[in-house]
């Protein structure tokens, strides 16, 4: 009975709209939720089941899609919403099917932009905790050069490029080891200010206009953000 909660509680996450939903009943057989949508709000979670499948949709809902897929992998099990009377499947969790597939590593050159949280350690490869989104992200290292510099940046927001190497398995993509090879401040600023920035671009010359995009959205060597 508990299990089967926790299962409601992030189906109806997943759908959103949670005033709208309601548990009707539960059908016997495998174990079936019977829930009624109210016909106004019927558009919007169509549109976010499409949203989670797209990647598009709000973070809580990503979230309840891979905590319904990591219960299924931990019960052997998948699931699936239909329409009344199973006339059609609109949403699957593959769950137990899909942590049968082999994990994928891929080696890519890129950036992370975060808060720096820490940074050391005694190895060659000095450890630097980053903060992303509110959450705090391991794995990344950088030689003791860029190390000294990133310590003065701490609590600072600071965009790193480098290589990383990433696995994805069934619940997604993990950062697996990040190796910074270049820092770069980030400036806080308020989207009015920020607008106010791309307004002045106005009645540039087509050249001069990218150059000042470039300057306002890139970052010199080492320099601040313009």
């Amino acid at each position: 009975m508990y299990r089967l909660a926790q299962y409601i509680v992030e189906i109806s996450t997943l759908m959103g709209t949670k005033d709208s939903l309601h548990l009707i009943g539960i059908e016997e057989g495998s174990t079936v939720p019977v829930i009624a949508i109210d016909k106004e709000a019927e558009p919007k979670v169509r549109q976010r089941l499409y949203d989670v499948k797209a990647g598009s949709a709000p973070r809580d809902a990503l979230a309840a899609e891979s905590n319904i897929n990591e219960m299924l992998i931990q019960d052997n099990g998948t699931a699936w919403i239909e329409t009344e009377q199973g006339s059609a499947q609109i949403f699957v969790f593959p769950g137990a099917e899909k942590a049968q597939q082999p994990d994928i590593i891929v080696d890519e050159y890129g950036t992370l932009d975060g808060e720096v949280l820490r940074v050391g350690g005694q190895r060659e490869n000095v450890p630097l905790l980053l903060k992303i989104d509110g959450k705090s992200i391991s794995g990344c290292v950088s030689n003791k050069e860029l190390a000294q510099d990133l310590g003065k940046y701490l609590f600072k927001p600071v965009r790193l490029r480098g290589t990383g190497k990433w696995r994805r398995n069934q619940l997604g993509w993990n950062l697996v080891k990040f190796t910074i090879d270049s820092i770069h401040p980030m400036e806080r600023t308020t989207l009015k200010e920020t607008v106010s920035k791309l307004r002045g671009l106005r009645g540039l010359s087509p050249e001069k206009a990218i150059a000042a995009w470039d300057e306002l959205v890139h970052f010199r060597d080492g320099g601040e953000l313009h």
